[in-house]
């Protein structure tokens, strides 16, 4: 036995690229070389790719109370949220994905999760939503929170976005 496997035992498998796939590669090989500050915008301009709109990306406050929208091309601006009582402070204190019929679709809060630390919550609208959505969209929000949470340390952006709602608290 020399251990070569003829060619009608060997098993095809599938290495081309999915929808999926190619959308969150697409992102990943982007932001390897993008700077920090335009990270948000890029995960809008690929959320338009799904047919999302209105993206926000909220992060935590430093004082733990208000989600804080990051500024960007393609990104809802806006106030900053309360984590008490409002949808994204609950897809934030849950850790779970909220879904809200909207007039236009579905408005969707999905945490933004780096292991067990709580970066956020971005929010985004569809149509409609199907369980393909819903995992492709908690895949990219992990995705998502990973790279805020990496390109952190090269920015000062984030720490200004955050400590933004405690400025306009004392004024």
């Amino acid at each position: 036995m020399t251990g070569h496997v003829p060619q009608s035992r060997k098993a095809v498998v599938d290495r081309s690229e999915g929808f999926g796939e190619r959308l969150l590669g697409q992102l990943l090989d982007r932001a390897h070389t993008m700077p920090p500050q335009l990270i948000a915008p890029l995960v809008a301009e690929e959320v338009r790719r799904i047919g999302g709109r209105d993206v926000s990306i909220l992060l935590q406050d430093y004082d733990q109370v208000m989600l804080v929208p990051l500024p960007g091309r393609g990104l809802m601006g806006g106030d900053p949220l309360p984590i008490d009582g409002s949808w994204a402070g609950e897809a934030f204190v849950n850790e779970t994905r909220v879904e809200l019929p909207v007039p236009d679709g579905i408005r969707m809060f999905l945490p933004l999760l780096d292991g067990s630390d709580e970066v956020g919550v971005m929010a985004l609208t569809l149509n409609s939503v199907d369980d393909d959505d819903r995992r492709l969209l908690r895949r990219l929000a992990g995705l998502v929170a990973d790279m805020l949470v990496t390109k952190n340390s090269y920015t000062d952006q984030f720490f200004l976005s955050r400590s933004a709602a405690n400025r306009g608290a004392e004024a």
